[in-house]
Parts: C-alpha cells; sequence; structure tokens
C-alpha cells in the first residue's frame, strides 16, 4: 500500500466525526428514536420473529366471537338489543367461563336508541340477570376530551377504579363513557385506549382518587401499580419508560384465520336450537368484539399490519395467559450507541479505507442481526436499527477524503448525462457521482411515452441525411420541453421518446405532483408540434404529428450501464402499458392511463377537453378505461387544418386494420345526417360518405338495417375527419362513442350483411 494510500484523515473528518457523534446521543433523546422503531424496525421484529416460528400462538383458553358481516346478514340489523345481549350473556353465561370481554359496548344498544326508551324496570331485570349468571362480564370504555351531550359518565366512584397509587403520571382531562347509567352495575368497565402500534395504557387517571385499568385485564385478576410498577396478580407486567405496555401480538393468522375468530351467526343459531355453546370450559375468557362487519370496524396500524382495534385485547389476555411479554432495554440503549459509535468512528479514523468499509459492514450486519435475535428468542426490544444507522455513518467519513480522487471521473460522466437530464440536475449529480450506482430502487413515478406518427413512412420520401435532421429536430424540442418540467428522459426510442416524472437521483427526495406535470408537459409538447406543423401546413414538406401516452405505474429504476457508461432504464409493466396507451392515441391528443388521472390535482372530467375512453389493449382481455385529453378542444378549426395537410400528404385516412368495400360494394346506411354509404369500417370506427359535410367532432347516429322483424341496430360515433369527393359528396372518418359490446355487436353486424350478399369478409381485410 502507498504512502498516500496509508494517510489518516486530516482534521476535518474528526470534526465532522465529533459533531455527528454528539448530534445522534442528543436524538437518542428525542421521539425521533421512537418513530423510527415503530415505523421501521418494529415491524421487521414482528416479521422476523414469525419466520423464525417464534410468535406466540392464541390460547386455546380465549374463545373469540365475533359480530360480522355473516352475524349482520343473519340477524338483519347491525346492532343487538338489550334483549338479546341479554339471552346472549346467559347463553354463554351457561357454561361459567372465566369471564365474558366485551370489546365495547357504549351508550344504549340499538333498541333503546332507536324503537323506544329503556324503561328503568326493564334495565333492572337486566342487571339483575347478568348477575345471576355469576360470570364477571367486562365492557370497554373510552375516553374523551371533552364532555359529550346526550351521554353519561360514567361514575369514578366505582369500586372498580379505586386504586390508591399516587405514583402513577397525573390527571390528564378527560371523560369516561360506556355502557349506560341504568345497565352499568351488570359490567365492570375499564378502558380500552390503545395507541397505534401496539402500546396498551395500563391505567388512565382522570380524578386524584381513581385510575381506569384497562378492560382486558379485569377479566383476568386484580391490576394494581406500586411504584410505577405493574402487577396483575403476582405476574409483573413490564411498561416501558412511558408506562406503556409494548403489546407482544401473535401473527395477524393466529386472530384471522378460519376458525380463530368465530363468527356469532352459528352461536344465535344454537341459540334460536337451544343447543348449548360446545367447547367451553371453566378456564376459558369469552371474548365478544362487536361492530366487526364492513364499514364499521375500527382499524389500526399495529407491527404486524392493520389490524381491528379489539384485537389489541386479544393480545393482552393471551399475554397474561402464557406470561409472554416484550421488554424494551432502556438502560442499556444509550451503553450500546455509545459503544457502536465509538467503534465505527475509531475505525474509519484510524484503519485504511478498506478495512473501514469491513469493520463497518460487519457492525452494520452484526447489529440488525442481534437485535432481531434478541427480539425473536427473548421479547427484548433494542433500537438496534437506529445504532446501526449511526454506526453506518461512519463510512461517510471516508467517503469524504474519497470524494478528491472522484472529482475527475465525475467530469467525465457530465456529456452522458445531459442527454437524459437538464444541465442543471447533471452538474449536480456530477459532484456525486455515487448515487447513480447505488442498487435499483422501486418508485411511483409518472411514465411518458412521445411517438412521432408515420415517421417511417414519411423518411421513405427523403434522403437519410434529411431523415436524421429532422428526427433531431423533433426529438431535441421534445427532450427540451420535459427537462423544463423536472422530467428524466430514459432513452430516445428512434421515432419517440421514453420519459418519466416524479423520480429524482438523491434517492431519500420523493416527489410529488408529478402526474400534473407529465401532463403539463405533454400539452406544450402538442402545442408546439402543432405550432410547426401550421408553419408547414401547405409547403409541400412533411410534418410529423405527435401521440402521447401517460400513465402512473411502480417501476424500478437502475442503472444498467457500466461504470464508464450510464444507462439509467425503467422495468415494469406500467412502462408497456404506456406505451399500449400511446398506441390506442389520436394524433394531436394525449391519451391518460386512470391511475394517472386519479392523481391530477389541475385536471378533472369537468375540463371540456377531457373526454373517457374504452380502449383495448394488448394481453388485456376486457376493455381498458382510459381518459383522452384534447389541448385543441377550443381550437379544432387549427386542428382540422394541420390533419388535412397531413393526409393529403401522405394520402391514407387512418393507419389502424380495417376491412375495405369497392364502389359498388358500398353498403347503405341510415344517419342522422340522412342516407349514408358505409366504403370502409374497423373495430373503432367507420368511414362514410354523406351528401354534407360534417365538423370535427361532431356526433352522428348510424342505423344499419337487419332482417324483417328484426330491430335496426343503432350506434353513436363522433366525427374525426371529413373530406370532399366530389359536389355534393364528403367522405368523413368516424370514431365508435358506444360500449365496446355494442361496437362489437354492430362491426360483427356489418360483416354479417356482406356474408349474406355472398361477400367474404376478410377478403376486405387490410392493414394500414
Amino acid at each position: 500500500m502507498s504512502k498516500r494510500e496509508r494517510q489518516k484523515p486530516g482534521i476535518a473528518p474528526t470534526v465532522i466525526a465529533g459533531v455527528w457523534s454528539l448530534s445522534v446521543i442528543l436524538l437518542s433523546f428525542t421521539p425521533i428514536l421512537d418513530y423510527v422503531s415503530q415505523q421501521v424496525s418494529r415491524p421487521i421484529e414482528f416479521r422476523v420473529r414469525s419466520l423464525l416460528g417464534q410468535s406466540p400462538t392464541l390460547d386455546p383458553r380465549i374463545k373469540v366471537y365475533a359480530f360480522d358481516d355473516q352475524t349482520a346478514n343473519y340477524l338483519g340489523y347491525h346492532d343487538l338489543t338489550l334483549e338479546s345481549w341479554l339471552h346472549l350473556i346467559e347463553h354463554f353465561g351457561a357454561q361459567k367461563p372465566r369471564a365474558i370481554y366485551i370489546d365495547k359496548l357504549f351508550s344504549l344498544p340499538m333498541q333503546e336508541r332507536i324503537l323506544e326508551p329503556l324503561r328503568p324496570e326493564t334495565a333492572q331485570n337486566f342487571v339483575e340477570r347478568i348477575r345471576k349468571t355469576q360470570v364477571p362480564v367486562i365492557s370497554g370504555g373510552f375516553i374523551s376530551a371533552s364532555q359529550l351531550p346526550g351521554r353519561h359518565m360514567l361514575s369514578m366512584l366505582h369500586p372498580d377504579y379505586q386504586f390508591k397509587d399516587g405514583s402513577w403520571p397525573p390527571i390528564e382531562q378527560g371523560y369516561f363513557y360506556g355502557p349506560h347509567a341504568s345497565i352499568r352495575d351488570a359490567f365492570h368497565v375499564g378502558h380500552i385506549t390503545n395507541s397505534d402500534y401496539g402500546y396498551a395504557r395500563p391505567f388512565i387517571r382522570t380524578d386524584p382518587n381513581s385510575l381506569i385499568p384497562h378492560a382486558a385485564f379485569l377479566s383476568l385478576g386484580s391490576l394494581r401499580a406500586k411504584k410505577q410498577n405493574l402487577f396483575l396478580g403476582e405476574q409483573q407486567i413490564p411498561l416501558n419508560q412511558n408506562l406503556l405496555i409494548p403489546i407482544n401480538f401473535s401473527d395477524r393468522e393466529e386472530y384471522t384465520a378460519r376458525g380463530k375468530t368465530k363468527s356469532l351467526k352459528f352461536v344465535f343459531e344454537r341459540m334460536r336450537q337451544g343447543q348449548p355453546e360446545p367447547g367451553l370450559s371453566q378456564e376459558d375468557v369469552i371474548v365478544i368484539l362487536p361492530g366487526m362487519f364492513t364499514g364499521n370496524t375500527d382499524w389500526k396500524d399495529t407491527p404486524i399490519g392493520r389490524l381491528q382495534g379489539g384485537y389489541f385485547g386479544v393480545a393482552l389476555v393471551n399475554s397474561v395467559f402464557q406470561q409472554q411479554w416484550l421488554r424494551e432495554s432502556t438502560p442499556a440503549n444509550i451503553l450500546l450507541l455509545f459503544l457502536f459509535l465509538a467503534i465505527s468512528m475509531l475505525a474509519t479514523l484510524h484503519l485504511a479505507p478498506l478495512w473501514a468499509a469491513l469493520t463497518l459492514m460487519l457492525l452494520t450486519l452484526s447489529l440488525p442481526s442481534g437485535g432481531l435475535l434478541l427480539f425473536a428468542y427473548q421479547g427484548l426490544i433494542v433500537p438496534w436499527l437506529w445504532i446501526s444507522l449511526t454506526t453506518a455513518f461512519g463510512g461517510s467519513i471516508v467517503l469524504i477524503e474519497r470524494m478528491r480522487a472522484e472529482n475527475h471521473k465525475s467530469k467525465l460522466l457530465i456529456s452522458s448525462l445531459r442527454g437524459a437530464l437538464s444541465p442543471e440536475l447533471a452538474d449536480s449529480i456530477a459532484q456525486n457521482p455515487k448515487i447513480l450506482h447505488g442498487d435499483p430502487v422501486e418508485q411511483i413515478v409518472t411514465i411518458m411515452f412521445v411517438d412521432i406518427v408515420g415517421f417511417s413512412l414519411t423518411t421513405e420520401r427523403l434522403t437519410a441525411k434529411e431523415s436524421f435532421q429532422q428526427l433531431k429536430a423533433q426529438i431535441s424540442y421534445i427532450v427540451e420541453q420535459i427537462h423544463s418540467f423536472g422530467g428524466l428522459v430514459d432513452k430516445s426510442l428512434g421515432d419517440g421518446v421514453l420519459a418519466f416524472f416524479g423520480y429524482h437521483y438523491e434517492k431519500s427526495n420523493r416527489l410529488t405532483g408529478h402526474a400534473d406535470q407529465a401532463l403539463r408537459c405533454a400539452i406544450e409538447i402538442q402545442k408546439e408540434s402543432l405550432r410547426r406543423a401550421r408553419e408547414l401546413s401547405g409547403s409541400g414538406h412533411p410534418i410529423y404529428p405527435l401521440r402521447i401516452g401517460i400513465n402512473t405505474a411502480t417501476v424500478y429504476i437502475g442503472n444498467l450501464g457500466t461504470e464508464g457508461r450510464i444507462d439509467f432504464t425503467l422495468i415494469g409493466n406500467g412502462v408497456n402499458f404506456t406505451a399500449r396507451l400511446e398506441h390506442a392515441c389520436q394524433p394531436y391528443r394525449i391519451m391518460i392511463g386512470l391511475s394517472t388521472f386519479d392523481l391530477l390535482a389541475q385536471f378533472s372530467q369537468r375540463n371540456p377537453e377531457v373526454s373517457s375512453r374504452e380502449v383495448r389493449i394488448k394481453h388485456h382481455t376486457r376493455p381498458i378505461r382510459c381518459f383522452e385529453y384534447n389541448p385543441f378542444y377550443s381550437v379544432p378549426g387549427e386542428l382540422r387544418a394541420v390533419l388535412d395537410y397531413y393526409g393529403e400528404y401522405h394520402k391514407l385516412y387512418t393507419s389502424e386494420p380495417r376491412w375495405y368495400l369497392e364502389a359498388p360494394d358500398y353498403l347503405p346506411l341510415q344517419t342522422s345526417a340522412g342516407q349514408a354509404k358505409l366504403v370502409n369500417f374497423s373495430a373503432g370506427g367507420v368511414a362514410v360518405i354523406l351528401k354534407v359535410q360534417l365538423n370535427v367532432e361532431d356526433p352522428l347516429r348510424l342505423i344499419l338495417a337487419r332482417e324483417e322483424g328484426v330491430p335496426p341496430l343503432e350506434i353513436n360515433v363522433r366525427t374525426c375527419w371529413s373530406r370532399p369527393l366530389e359536389a355534393d359528396q364528403f367522405i368523413h372518418g368516424c370514431q365508435f362513442k358506444d360500449t365496446i359490446e355494442m361496437q362489437d355487436s354492430f362491426v360483427q353486424s356489418l360483416r354479417g350483411r356482406l356474408a349474406s350478399g355472398g361477400k367474404n369478409p376478410s377478403a376486405y381485410r387490410a392493414t394500414g
């Protein structure tokens, strides 16, 4: 190794390392650490634990029943009456389970809220019969920050809330609501306040002399607090530094798989038949989850994904039964942070770059591995992601020294980058070329295909040099517009361009509004294209109409080139679909995919330039709904003149496959504009001769007579172009406007008419 390679970093990297170390230590005392854990590391921990087969299973003593869609359909309503609740609780209580836990029973059931007022004798009878079961019935209540009109607050003088631990956190403003006061004594009521990402609050204090326990614990024993330690009977429940319980969730399938959560429908069926509930014992806890039908479920974000709120209580009960809790290693976190931060800084400051990189790699890999294994096998939560990110930053110190060697190489990249990027962005990337050689990323972008219509046909009349020069001129202004709207050019496609919006080479920069950017860019490209075409109309020189397809999709973006050649590209089905949209587009228009249209902020179906279309796309069995944007809706005359010139120049009316008829075989049709003759037709439209000339976009209704006794077939079309043939004779190209089914039926009927006249329709087929 040369002397230059062995040089140690100077004072600047050392200062940076020190500042970073201090910043990380200070950040560890902020909520940022909790946010990173909840959003990133905690879901990974639960997933890895599941893959290792260490997730807790649901204890067989917990029997979960849900008021789901099946139950609602069976009963015919979405809530139970007081009498229905009474019979249901008595049905379960007959088996003498350990407890019946109802996730939430707020205020009064349906009958008493909607059908008739609750009479005192009815409420008293309900309370007495529930008590007669001699089974604890627990219901969940909720805390409101303000008083709710029309609801009765629950009294804090109830024995359920008489906890005498003054060391618990101070009073917080809140009002406790649950079952109606007239039936409250039938239940033990606790709160069910949980936070997203899987934390439960064991107590909530709303006055100096009472604590409201979590409802899930009321079904299992006496919950008590002692000097901010939590006990259920003799079992200690671990808390984190915020006095919250990290919930030890099982896998989602433990709650949602078939047979794990039973539908109350089958319970009501057995009740009506007078049959007891099978499979229950006195050790079981019955969990009833109301409101689990579609549209009413309260979903929460958890480390195992979106989960119905009722399962938070199920997870807590399961942890008590199995005595499996999660523990956060709060005191050890700072020590681990100091240790690994010191190792990473020493390695980058005193080892050769290669050995420093290897050391950092080893530390960065060992931290997540160790943290995940501790979580899976010991239930211990350590901030491994935060510590590993801190450790990995030490590698950036090495990069500071290496940037000087990369300067020369970055200058060589500028020329190759400016073809795809704007000059400003190319210069920016040249300052940090390493970002071009990272792993491919999956990202949502808006893709644009721009195609020059008929360019290959045009070049048959030009020399190779003229074709090249004109193509270069066309591509240049297209690329310039893309860059001006913040887009990136993937590649030139001979006579077209593939570009995308919403991506930045700095992977941390996630751009928004790219759907609007792409459409505004496409509009300007088409306007410039029409302006150039108008200047050339009548000159005898070719013009180049454009078709543009736009679609938003998730793609993989990466560099397929080598170290000396940059070749960024997109890979994904969305790219191919965008190309299909471009093929289905009319000249001087823009075809927009549904995914893009849903993201548009400045454009909607109310815009007169926008029209909905259903187009047939290759490899799709059904028509795809999309939207066509006409930038020249307000100036149809300018567009018609340019298209007329283009048609005369190339002597063709359309390029799609179609069936042509000879003059003696023109098929007579009735139309809303009078008698017509059918000249040719395709799956997308027809060409007809009329005695009147229609304007572009004029509607027309075609009427095809069929055999006697069968009603004529009618279909709506719109005029795309028209040209005079002779006196009182005008040929019109028309596009179908009705549904795909009606289009297919009309085309098949036309072919049937030809066949019935002794003509073979396939003999008329031609490809433009």
